[in-house]
C-alpha cells in the first residue's frame, strides 16, 4: 500500500510540476478567454 502511494505522490508532483507552467498560462489566458465573445476571436 505504501508504495502505491509514493508512486501516487510521484506521479501528482510530476503531474503538478508540468502543469504550473500550464496554470500560469491558462490564468494569463482568461481575460483574453473572457471576452473572446466580444472579440469575436
Amino acid at each position: 500500500m505504501e508504495k502505491k502511494l509514493d508512486q501516487f505522490y510521484e506521479f501528482i508532483d510530476g503531474l503538478m510540476e508540468e502543469d504550473l507552467e500550464d496554470l500560469k498560462l491558462t490564468e494569463e489566458d482568461k481575460g483574453g478567454l473572457n471576452n473572446v465573445g466580444d472579440k469575436g476571436n
